[in-house]
Parts: C-alpha cells; sequence; structure tokens
C-alpha cells in the first residue's frame, strides 16, 4: 500500500509541475505539416530470416544485409574508409574502463603567436586505425592490423596515398614513408576545432575541385590550416589534399 501511495503522490506532483509550466513559445507552438505520402509502397523485412544474427534488423524488400566483420576482427568500429585498390580502414575505440570522457581545454598555438583554448574529450587508452584482411574464401573480413594509434579519431579518408583522421580538435594526415612500411610520415594540416562529442568534426570528403571539405559541429571552431590561413564558424579554408 506505502508503494502505490508512493507512486499516486509522484503522479500528482507530475500533474502539478506540467499544469504550472508556461506555454511554449509561439514559434515552437506551431503545428507541424502534412507529412508527405510515401513514394510508394514499401516492404521492409527482418534481415533474421536471411542471418539469426540480423533478427529485429529491418531492410526494404530486395535489400540483404551482410556481415562481413566482426569481433574479434574488429571491435565497437567507428567509422571506416576504402582506399582506391580496395582496401578498408577502420577507426575502433578502445574501452577506457572506470573513466568518463569528460571537457579537456586543448590549447592550440597559432601561426601568429596567439593561443587559444578549445573544448576536447581525452581518454587513457588509446584506439586504432586497422586495415581489414578480405577473405576470398569466405567473402568476410577475418583479419586485422594496426596501422595506426589514435585517440578519440572521429572520421577518416583515404586520397592520393594519404589516410586522413580528425578528432580532438584537428586533422591530420599521415602517409608510408615507401610502400609497405610503417605509416610513419604524419601531419596535422588544420587545427582549432572543437573536439567535444558531436559538436567535433564528424565527416571528410574530396570535392570534384579537388578541394578537402570538413563537417563540424558547432560550439567553438577557431581554426587554422598548416599555411596559417584562418576560419571561424564555417568559411573557405585551403587545405593541402
Amino acid at each position: 500500500m506505502r508503494i502505490v501511495l508512493s507512486v499516486l503522490g509522484l503522479g500528482l506532483l507530475a500533474t502539478a509541475l506540467s499544469a504550472a509550466a508556461p506555454p511554449p513559445p509561439p514559434e515552437f507552438a506551431q503545428p507541424q505539416s502534412a507529412l508527405k505520402p510515401a513514394p510508394f509502397p514499401v516492404k521492409m523485412v527482418d534481415q533474421g530470416t536471411f542471418d539469426p544474427k540480423l533478427k529485429g534488423l529491418f531492410a526494404p524488400e530486395g535489400f540483404k544485409t551482410e556481415i562481413v566483420a566482426e569481433a574479434p576482427t574488429i571491435i565497437n568500429p567507428v567509422g571506416m574508409a576504402f582506399a582506391p585498390d580496395g582496401t578498408l580502414f577502420v577507426l575502433e575505440w578502445k574501452p577506457d574502463l572506470g573513466r568518463e570522457w569528460a571537457e579537456f581545454k586543448e590549447t592550440f598555438r597559432y601561426r601568429d603567436g596567439s593561443t587559444k583554448p578549445v573544448a576536447t574529450m581525452k581518454k587513457f587508452t588509446s584506439d586504432l586505425v586497422k586495415v581489414l584482411k578480405f577473405n576470398e574464401k569466405t567473402r568476410t573480413y577475418d583479419k586485422s592490423e594496426i596501422v595506426i594509434t589514435e585517440e578519440l579519431p572521429s572520421s577518416i579518408l583515404f586520397h592520393d596515398g594519404w589516410l586522413y583522421v580528425s578528432g580532438r580538435g584537428t586533422v591530420r594526415r599521415y602517409k608510408q614513408s615507401k610502400a609497405g612500411a610503417r605509416w610513419d610520415i604524419r601531419e596535422t594540416i588544420a587545427q582549432g576545432f572543437c573536439g567535444y562529442h558531436h559538436h567535433q568534426v564528424s565527416g571528410m570528403t574530396i570535392g570534384n575541385d579537388g578541394w578537402l571539405y570538413i563537417t563540424s559541429g558547432d560550439d567553438d571552431n577557431f581554426v587554422e590550416g598548416s599555411d596559417g590561413h584562418g576560419a571561424a564558424h564555417g568559411g573557405d579554408l585551403p587545405l593541402p589534399a
């Protein structure tokens, strides 16, 4: 009986608080536009039909989802990119047991001598960039090789022999000094991006014009390219590509 009374009491309290809440601003109170009808009927199929491991995952009829890499080959993948020859690079975040990724102010020094603290995340376990090896017989990636050790990388791109990685306020790129060697050449091509959660750099691509395009969230972005040009909260930034 005491438990029931407590639940009822909480319900009454919640009702009172809801009734006392002010109405939303007019711009948020307007009704949404009517949803547009689907262009054609789409039947969704449970992919567990093809693989029990995928039960509960749905895709449109005519599509088939397959698992091509799984633990222990790759654990907690957060991004991937293909090289022109089909080589698959994958970002893997490792667990930082017993710690929370609290905000960490990273201080960047710019070419004009000024400094600026920018919000980033910090962890105490290294993350990985892996190359996955394709098995022609099983048609899966069942082996991996660690090529770069990173910290909280957020996106990855391969272009013209360079492997671009972003995260923690910078965009950097790696290259092998010779074929088959380690990725031992490292350059930071832009710094000063916010590096905290979803505010950080989340995507990179090379446009048809040869420029490197970067998407970044809001928050503090005081960005400087490797040639000293800067852009804050949007704008053009000439970067080597």
